[in-house]
């Protein structure tokens, strides 16, 4: 993977792991995304939230001001050449007063021009030689508020690749994808190790920056990430490395198997969020999505499965409210998942069924529990069989177990038998799957 905007490549990693720093190692391939792999969601708040926040921000005022400036059409400003005087009495009326005055002023305000001028705010008319808005100023400033925000990405992207360039080799937009790492209020010192001596003292300028661009809200201790800035970087890393970061919501439209399928790789708190999205966007009761939900459970992974049991369970949320136990209930008897769904009951809800679960759900929910270590590719061969207790076993009763695996029409049936055969520790063990291989091809 390579990155643009001054961005590190190991920061870009953990962040698009959401992982705290030295975790992020699946996007640091040197050539981009481990085959398979997935990138966490994001939580972004809704448009017309962030545009409220991104106008009441100290920035675009100042972005703000040269646009009303330049409405009536001005004269062309050579390159090079200083700021119109009164260009330079909008930017000194809206800054502190412990900013840089004079020539230092006069610099800094022709930085900003161009960088305004780069990102479109400002565009120079070549033909009629006169300066007016430009399509991006025309876009923050208008009613389409999903236009107004890829107006904002687009000016605050351009405004960090500026820092960036100026002697700070991009530590201002590293901070900000550090900070968005998090997700959370931190200490500052948390942020702090990587930074070198000049960057720890300067650090309260770069803050101070991402604030005024709504990046970004701060204590004398502690440091978060806003909605808007979260918004922001989430861009800022799309276009620095190709790899799109997905959202929470973008399975709404789907299925409930395209759904189950992405939740395993949702951090927790945001599984709730994307399950109810998916209900309103679908115009689903509670009751239709959870009978879904359970109608999807057999088709789909075995990771995903599990996923789509505990959320009728609850236990990332009520999406669902008391819908999902019921539906969770009604699968009790079902020859596939009757095991899996019992042993997610409570022992008065089982104890209340009727029947014995169905014959050969026991050895299908076994299954689907090996199937699951296999698929997620994070445990070794031997760690899911010593882990899941399949270890010490007599040889009789542990080839009669593995018989009635044979028996089960589970998918991942004979993966099972081949990750026991070609791995179990112990050779009467393993010898007893091999057996039962032969006869399923």
């Amino acid at each position: 993977m390579t990155t643009t905007h001054g961005l590190s490549e190991i920061i870009v990693g953990e962040a698009l792991e959401r992982r705290s720093p030295a975790q992020g190692t699946t996007y640091l391939s040197g050539s981009g995304p481990v085959p398979g792999a997935h990138i966490p969601p994001v939580l972004v708040a809704p448009v017309p939230e962030l545009v409220e926040a991104l106008r009441a921000c100290d920035m675009y005022g100042m972005v703000s001001a040269h646009i009303d400036w330049a409405r009536r059409g001005r004269p062309l400003v050579p390159d090079g050449a200083p700021v119109p005087d009164d260009v330079l009495a909008l930017v000194r009326e809206r800054l502190p007063d412990t900013a840089p005055r004079g020539d230092a002023l006069r610099h800094a305000a022709r930085v900003f021009w161009d960088v305004l001028v780069r990102a479109d705010i400002l565009h120079p008319d070549d033909e009629e030689r006169v300066l007016r808005p430009g399509a991006t100023a025309l876009a923050l400033t208008g009613p389409d508020e999903d236009g107004a925000l890829a107006a904002w990405h687009r000016t605050v992207i351009a405004l960090l690749d500026e820092w960036g360039h100026d002697g700070r080799q991009g530590l201002t937009a590293n901070l900000l994808v550090s900070i968005y790492t998090y997700d959370q209020p931190i200490p500052r010192t948390s942020i702090t190790p990587w930074l070198d001596e000049d960057g720890r003292a300067t650090m309260g300028h770069h803050l101070d920056a991402l604030r005024e661009c709504g990046l970004v809200e701060f204590t004398a201790a502690k440091v978060g990430i806003t909605p808007l800035g979260r918004s922001v970087t989430r861009v800022l890393l799309e276009d620095a490395t190709g790899i799109r970061v997905p959202m929470v919501g973008d399975h709404a439209d789907g299925d409930a198997a395209g759904l189950l399928e992405a939740l395993p790789f949702y951090p927790s708190f945001m599984v709730d969020p994307e399950v109810r999205l998916w209900l309103v966007h679908g115009g689903r009761t509670r009751e239709d999505g959870a009978a879904e939900f359970a109608a999807a459970l057999r088709e789909v992974a075995p990771g995903a499965r599990r996923a789509g049991l505990d959320i009728l369970t609850g236990k990332y949320g009520r999406a669902f409210g008391e819908a999902g136990p019921r539906a969770l209930l009604d699968l009790a008897d079902d020859p596939a998942l009757a095991g899996l769904v019992r042993s997610r009951l409570a022992d008065g809800e089982r104890d209340a069924l009727s029947r014995p679960a169905p014959a050969g759900s026991d050895a299908w929910a076994l299954i689907d529990m090996v199937a699951e270590g296999l698929e997620s590719g994070e445990h070794t061969p031997h760690a899911i069989i010593t882990e899941l207790g399949y270890t010490g076993w007599p040889e009789d009763k542990f080839a009669k177990l593995l018989g009635l695996f044979a028996e089960s029409d589970h998918p991942w049936t004979g993966r099972v038998l081949t990750l026991m055969a070609e791995h179990h520790p112990e050779p009467s063990s393993a010898a007893a799957a091999r057996a039962l291989l032969d006869p399923l091809g």
